[in-house]
């Protein structure tokens, strides 16, 4: 039977052109390449940051090597209410 299945299987291609996808009123996207390349800078932009942010900590926490991204992740999305005192400078 698993022999059967394989073969039944082996019959359909892998792979489904967005042309040969049925569907009169159905639309199907694509991401475009662009689109695809300016999120990969982005996220290579934000790493850069978080890797300049851990070296910054890196003479103050001891654990840097460890938990380092995974305090300035906790850094960013913890809620927090910051008033200046333009008095004191602080």
């Amino acid at each position: 039977q698993i022999e059967q299945l394989l073969k039944h299987r082996s019959t359909f291609t892998s792979r489904i052109a967005v042309k040969d996808m049925s569907g009169e009123n159905k639309q199907y996207n694509r991401l475009k390449k662009e689109s695809k390349l300016l999120i990969n800078i982005i996220k290579m932009i934000a790493y850069r940051a978080e890797t300049t942010l851990v070296n910054l900590i890196k003479p103050y926490y001891v654990n840097n090597d460890k938990d380092g991204r995974t305090l300035i992740k906790e850094i960013f999305t913890t809620p927090a209410d910051i008033y200046p005192d333009y008095e004191n400078k602080t």
